[in-house]
């Protein structure tokens, strides 16, 4: 055998071991209450629920045994102050509950948000909601990270920077977006829903956006590489805030009623503004 052959199976072994580790199911077995969220143990990885503010929460996954520490490009916010927060068991979840929110961690490591009447705001779907699987490319072995989260029919999204040569529309919903930075784009992983709330992906790779996944019920977000999941939540017209994560100007996130559209031109800045305004009474400023 030569020292090619031989180099190339055990990679081979390496992927195909690697892809069973990832794709295993994984369930919550402990947890610990931090100053700051809530640390659990899976019985394939690890995961943190972290309270940035009371309707702000950041989410990470992994499936390595810890939380690998980062310093991110992205979140310039150190969240100094974290707020009150309550901590609840049972055998199928545990629910951390703050003044505004309560976000449900299901044993299988499912996740759902609901406001304080228990009213869906966002729910993952349910057997590929957060997900790390191997991938490569010539040389190099990747670790592809994927969230899955379910859409109703009445939801428009928003967001993701600008891509007027893709489409010439701003709402997302029930279409794909490459999130390569290209001329005349910006690729930006702020996702911005008009069921009030806002998502921000924290991975600097490679990345898609799918919006019409199982007949445009579900919608997913996927990157070539990382090593963790990690997204911050945000709800309400405070969903605005994630301008403090990612230092954007305030303007550039304009509140409407249900939620937030993205305004990265000076013209459709303009544009959707008076729009607001015309159809939602809103401030002009």
């Amino acid at each position: 055998m030569t020292t090619r052959k031989a180099i190339a199976l055990i990679a081979a072994a390496i992927i195909t071991s690697f892809t069973t580790m990832q794709n295993a199911a994984a369930s919550i077995t402990s947890y610990a209450k931090n100053p700051d969220g809530v640390t659990l143990t899976l019985d394939n990885g690890s995961m943190k629920v972290k309270i940035c503010k009371e309707d702000i929460i950041e989410v990470q996954y992994t499936i390595l045994p810890k939380i690998p520490s980062k310093t991110s490009l992205v979140i310039n916010n150190e969240w100094a102050a974290a707020p009150k927060f309550e901590v609840m068991e049972s055998p199928e979840e545990i629910i951390i509950s703050t003044g505004r929110i309560k976000s449900s961690e299901q044993v299988d490591k499912f996740n759902q948000i609901y406001d304080l009447n228990d009213v869906v705001i966002l729910a993952e779907d349910a057997a590929d909601g957060k997900k790390m699987a191997a991938d490569s490319v010539p040389v190099f072995l990747l670790t592809g990270v994927e969230t899955q989260f379910l859409s109703p029919a009445d939801e428009a999204l928003y967001g993701l920077g600008c891509h007027p040569v893709d489409s010439l529309a701003m709402n997302y919903k029930g279409r794909n977006q490459d999130m390569a930075i290209k001329y005349m784009t910006g690729a930006i992983p702020v996702l911005l829903s008009t069921k009030g709330y806002g998502l921000l992906w924290d991975n600097y790779a490679a990345s898609n956006f799918y919006g019409a996944e199982a007949g445009n019920t579900k919608y997913k977000y996927v990157s070539e590489s990382g090593t963790t999941v990690d997204i911050i939540f945000s709800t309400g017209r405070n969903s605005i805030i994630l301008y403090r994560c990612t230092g954007m100007q305030q303007d550039r996130l304009r509140c409407s009623r249900n939620g937030l559209s993205d305004f990265f031109s000076r013209r459709t800045d303009i544009r959707a503004r008076q729009k607001c305004v015309r159809k939602k009474q809103l401030p002009e400023k």
